[in-house]
């Protein structure tokens, strides 16, 4: 889901894009690995068009991980301008990816956006191992099963929100 509130102009031309998210997208032969594509707006009108759009998966150059069946990629999308560079950026959940030997951990996948639109260059993984990311990951946590944006601390910045599905609380599992 992407949140309707929040323009997704990557390529800052004053047209909103939309990402959306394909979890369940084959890569070749590895089933639901998913993918993301990002469908460019033609003006300021809210139209999109299939017209040069582009597909981002962790098969794509640049993209940190690779793909593995079930990871999920595109279960969740959101954007903003989590870098204050007047660019939207765009973040992917993928709450069934793998975290070594932990199972369905998740991680979100923060890319830039750019003149050029959205770019894998310099790209971000986030998931419950990342210094400063509350928790620690656990099988089934499905890190970034849901996934926001707002300036949460008053900065002036977009905030990334993200939600962990199946967190243990204590001793609640």
């Amino acid at each position: 889901l992407v949140d309707a509130l929040r323009p997704c102009d990557f390529d800052a031309d004053g047209a909103s894009d939309l990402p959306v998210g394909s979890p369940g997208e084959s890569l070749g032969s590895i089933a639901d690995a998913g993918s993301v594509t990002i469908l460019p707006g033609v003006d300021g009108l809210g139209r999109v068009t299939g017209d040069g759009s582009t597909a981002i998966n962790q098969a794509t150059a640049g993209v940190p991980g690779a793909p593995e069946a079930g990871d999920g990629f595109g279960t969740t999308v959101a954007c903003g301008d989590f870098n204050g560079d007047n660019h939207a950026d765009l973040a992917v959940g993928a709450p069934r990816e793998e975290l070594g030997a932990i199972v369905d951990a998740g991680v979100v996948q923060v890319f830039n956006g750019s003149a050029q639109g959205v770019t894998t260059a310099g790209s971000v993984v986030l998931s419950q191992s990342t210094p400063g990311v509350a928790g620690s990951p656990e099988t089934d946590d499905q890190f970034g099963s849901a996934l926001g944006t707002g300036d949460v601390n008053g900065d002036g910045y977009d905030d990334l929100i993200v939600g962990v599905e199946s967190e243990d609380l204590g001793s609640r599992v």
